[in-house]
C-alpha cells in the first residue's frame, strides 16, 4: 500500500486538480459510499474501501467512457474557416443568377420545380436538386439569402467548408425527394432554397446531439435533448407561417438534417478515435 493512501483504503484514480478528482467522487457518492480525497505528489487519489475499490472502478470506467467527448468543443475554440465567405458570396450569385434566368425564360421552372409526379411517376431525379435554386418572387429569395447566409455559415463552422456544404446540399436534396414521396401521387410542386436552409438548421442540432452521446448515457439524456427541442422550436416559429410556406419540405429538410449531422459526427468521432 502506498504511504498516502489510509488503511482499508484502496486507489481507485489519480488526478492532476481537485476539479477532476471531485467530479469523480461525485460517482461513487452516487453508488452510495463513502471517499477519501488524499493530495500527494502534486495529484488528487480518490480512495474507498478495497472490498468496494472493483466496483468503483467500473463505474468510473464507465463514466469516462460517457463522457469522452463532453462538453464539446465551443465554436470559438475552432479555427477560422477562410472559404468560407468564398462559398457564401457563391451561394448568393447563384440563387440571384437563377432568378434573374427564371424570368428572362419561364420553361427553367417548369423544368426544375419540384414535383411528386415528376420524380416518382416521370423518373426525373434532378428536381430535388435545381428545386433548392429557385424561388417565386423577390421576398422569397431575399428570405432565403439571410436565413441561408447565418445557418449555412455556423455549419461551416462546425463541420468545415467542403464537408459542411456537402451535408447542407445533401440534407436538401434528400429533404426535397422525401417531401415529394409524402405528397405522391397528388400533384405537388415546390420550390427554394428553404428545405436546405432547415436541413442546415438540423446538421447543427444533430451535431449537438451526437457530441458526447453514449448509449449507455441515459442519464445524460434529458439534457442532450435541449438541442433538438431548441431546433424544432425555431422550427415552429420560423418554418410554419404563411399561406405559401411549404411545411412539409421544412419538417423534412430539418428531419434529414438531424440525422445526417448525428450520423457525421458519431463516424468522426470514432475515427479520431
Amino acid at each position: 500500500m502506498e504511504q498516502h493512501v489510509p488503511e482499508g483504503q484502496a486507489v481507485v484514480g489519480r488526478y492532476r486538480s481537485f476539479r477532476e478528482a471531485n467530479e469523480r467522487a461525485l460517482v461513487v457518492l452516487s453508488m452510495r459510499l463513502s471517499y477519501r480525497m488524499v493530495p500527494a505528489d502534486g495529484e488528487f487519489l480518490l480512495c474507498v474501501e478495497e472490498a468496494r475499490a472493483n466496483a468503483v472502478r467500473g463505474q468510473l470506467e464507465k463514466f469516462e467512457e460517457e463522457n469522452r467527448d463532453w462538453p464539446p468543443k465551443p465554436l470559438a475554440a475552432i479555427s477560422p474557416n477562410q472559404p468560407a465567405a468564398l462559398g457564401l458570396w457563391c451561394y448568393v450569385v447563384v440563387l440571384c443568377v437563377v432568378f434573374y434566368l427564371q424570368g428572362i425564360w419561364p420553361g427553367l421552372e417548369a423544368w426544375g420545380v419540384n414535383s411528386s409526379q415528376a420524380v416518382f411517376g416521370q423518373g426525373q431525379l434532378w428536381r430535388p436538386l435545381t428545386a433548392l435554386l429557385m424561388h417565386g418572387d423577390i421576398a422569397h429569395l431575399v428570405g432565403n439569402l439571410v436565413a441561408g447566409l447565418c445557418l449555412i455559415w455556423l455549419v461551416l463552422q462546425v463541420f468545415g467548408n467542403r464537408l459542411g456544404w456537402l451535408l447542407v446540399i445533401l440534407a436538401g436534396v434528400l429533404g426535397n425527394f422525401l417531401s415529394a414521396w409524402i405528397q405522391y401521387p397528388s400533384a405537388y410542386r415546390a420550390l427554394g432554397a428553404s428545405t436546405a436552409i432547415f436541413g442546415a438548421l438540423g446538421l447543427l442540432v444533430g451535431h449537438a446531439l451526437a457530441v458526447g452521446f453514449n448509449p449507455e448515457g441515459w442519464q445524460r439524456l434529458r439534457s442532450r435533448l435541449v438541442p433538438l427541442a431548441a431546433g424544432m422550436t425555431v422550427l415552429a416559429l420560423t418554418g410554419a407561417g404563411g399561406e405559401r410556406t411549404d411545411v412539409i419540405a421544412h419538417v423534412t429538410g430539418f428531419t434529414m438534417g438531424v440525422l445526417t449531422g448525428a450520423i457525421v459526427q458519431r463516424l468522426t468521432a470514432k475515427a479520431q478515435v
